[in-house]
């Protein structure tokens, strides 16, 4: 007799594009033709049977090839891509996937423009919905140095029932344009597993060049809260995306980890941190605080600290951290944290990296930051799961990790790489022991270089499994290609720790 298999893992994979463009109205946030796929892993002790089911916009059920639809992976780091432009049944469109599995899974989504001038984008599923989720970017129309930027946000479902959606808008404390604040609210309900698309720069209720955060709700008919998950993509000139999951109540903590940061180097790469201010009141002038410490072996100084200034940050609104401004190094790189001086204030960060004035190079990406672990959490931080790991691709693409140690205590790392599904060479696993790490300092694997990791062979792809001694960790995979730096060919993920 058959065992019936009971599915308890859920990850989401919003926002599915099949050779479409990203908008539906006349304004859409992009003229390019976007496609997407994603990545899933398998962290569990045992092999992993896989179902996906997927949504059209409208809430449709949308087709797709069987090998798309359900499969296996191998236990502790098994990988399987599924390219939804290679779906022999899937028709052009956009819509959302639902995975679930008797094990439990780290799940990626890339964002690309094939054929034409490099737009790429990243963003990690969901485990689980939550009832209110923090945004704390928002622009509509917005100058910025790298040209204008558009905005769009895609709503899913994540409840077993129909949901109408709102969006509360805050402006950011350094922009006056109005309004101040303007609320949303969209009268047709998003179906249970299906997504809903909002343009900020279709919005009437915004001025251009407005900047600010929102919160976003949704309910049913009779005004109980369900569970949603946002994700945002802003399109900044003809080829730049940052793309990021929003931040649900539950993620909420008063101090964060940014294990990415780079101020004014040579090629024009530079970081923005957004902090959203989440603590119920105001944070006052000079009470919010970025700390950061230089990657090991780099020159600069060793430490450097940041505020927010003469700057008062309301409820819900956010405050820019750029080091485009004054006061920020040069050519200066390493990881730093967020918090206020004041203590106990919940916030949301959000990091952007990108290229500015280098005309070879438009590229940036988002990723989100890391909260600090607390309580039970801080053991499962001590193992985290990269679903998405390639070495110099015959297309280019190869990754750059940096695991960051969010700990208070030095600590030892190692590195368990796993091949993908579909890969055909002999290194099918590689381990790496007894790596030490500084609590607050950083690690970084450059999988650009053939020389880096030299163990695994060039064009190798698959999965790594971190762990730790004595510290908890966290990770930020960025995606690049070593062939094409043309357009945007960056892509911001960050790593998954134990559910």
């Amino acid at each position: 007799m058959k065992k019936s298999l009971r599915f308890l893992f859920t990850f989401v994979a919003i926002f599915v594009l099949i050779a479409m463009g990203a908008g539906g109205a006349a304004a859409a946030p992009t003229t390019k033709t976007l496609s997407t796929t994603y990545t899933v892993a398998n962290m569990g002790g045992t092999e992993a049977n896989v179902l996906v089911a997927y949504y059209s916009d409208s809430g449709g059920t949308w087709n797709a090839d069987a090998g798309n639809t359900s499969f296996k992976l191998a236990a502790n780091g098994g990988q399987k891509e599924i390219r939804q432009y290679f779906d022999g049944t899937m028709t052009s469109g956009r819509g959302s996937a639902v995975i679930s599995s008797d094990q439990p899974l780290a799940a990626i989504t890339l964002v690309l423009a094939r054929g034409q001038t490099p737009t790429s984008g990243g963003y990690n599923g969901f485990a689980k919905g939550d009832t209110q989720v923090y945004v704390p970017q928002i622009l509509k129309n917005r100058s910025t140095s790298n040209g204008i930027a558009r905005q769009q946000l895609v709503i899913q479902n994540m409840d077993n029932k129909d949901l109408f959606v709102r969006v509360e808008f805050y402006r950011s404390p350094t922009n006056s344009v109005a309004p101040l604040s303007f609320t949303k609210n969209f009268p047709t309900a998003i179906k249970p597993g299906a997504s809903l698309f909002y343009d900020t720069n279709d919005e009437a209720g915004l001025t251009d060049d407005w900047v600010g955060s929102a919160v976003v709700t949704a309910r049913d008919n009779g005004s109980n809260l369900g569970a949603i998950g946002v994700v945002s993509n802003t399109f900044i000139g003809s080829d730049l995306l940052y793309t990021f999951s929003a931040f649900p109540s539950a993620q909420l903590k008063s101090k964060w980890f940014v294990p990415y940061f780079t101020s004014k180097l040579a090629n024009g790469q530079n970081t923005s941190v957004i902090v959203q201010n989440l603590s119920g009141g105001d944070i006052a002038a000079n009470d919010l605080v970025l700390s950061c410490a230089k990657t090991p072996g780099t020159s600069g100084n060793d430490t450097y600290t940041f505020d927010n200034g003469t700057t008062v940050i309301a409820d819900k609104a956010s405050f820019d951290f750029n080091t485009l401004n004054a006061g920020f190094p040069a050519t200066w790189s390493g990881a730093c944290n967020v918090t206020t001086l004041s203590g106990n204030k919940n916030i949301a960060v959000l990091v952007a990296v990108r290229m500015v004035g280098n005309p070879g190079d438009g590229g940036g990406f988002m990723y989100e930051g890391i909260p600090q672990p607390t309580g039970g959490d801080v053991d499962k931080f001590k193992t985290i799961t990269v679903p998405y790991v390639t070495k110099r691709l015959a297309n280019g693409g190869a990754t750059v990790i940096r695991i960051q140690n969010i700990g208070d205590v030095d600590t030892t790392v190692t590195l368990n790489y796993k091949a993908g599904a579909d890969y055909g060479g002999t290194v099918k696993t590689l381990t790496k022991s007894n790596i030490p790490l500084k609590a607050g300092e950083a690690l970084v694997r450059n999988l650009r270089w053939s020389a880096e990791e030299p163990d695994l062979p060039d064009q190798w792809f698959g999965s790594l499994t971190v762990t730790s001694s004595a510290a908890p960790l966290q990770e930020v995979t960025v995606i690049t290609n070593v062939m094409n730096a043309t357009g945007d060919t960056y892509f911001g993920l960050v790593g998954f720790p134990l559910p």
